[in-house]
C-alpha cells in the first residue's frame, strides 16, 4: 500500500518548503520511496496524491 507524507521545513533564510515522500510498504520493509521538495503545500500534496494514484 502506498502513501504519501508532507513535512514542513524552514531553510535558513527562514523561507518555508514541503518535503513530500511517497513510500510503499510490504510487511513493515519499505520496498520503494521517493521524495520532491516544493515551494508550497497544496503543488506537494498535488504531486503526492498523483504518485500514489500512478503507483496503485
Amino acid at each position: 500500500m502506498a502513501h504519501y507524507i508532507i513535512e514542513k521545513r524552514i531553510r535558513a533564510d527562514g523561507t518555508p518548503r514541503y518535503r513530500c515522500t511517497v513510500v510503499i510498504k510490504e510487511k513493515t520493509k519499505v520496498i520503494y520511496r521517493e521524495s520532491k521538495t516544493f515551494s508550497k503545500q497544496q503543488i506537494a500534496k498535488t504531486w503526492g496524491t498523483n504518485q500514489v494514484s500512478k503507483i496503485e
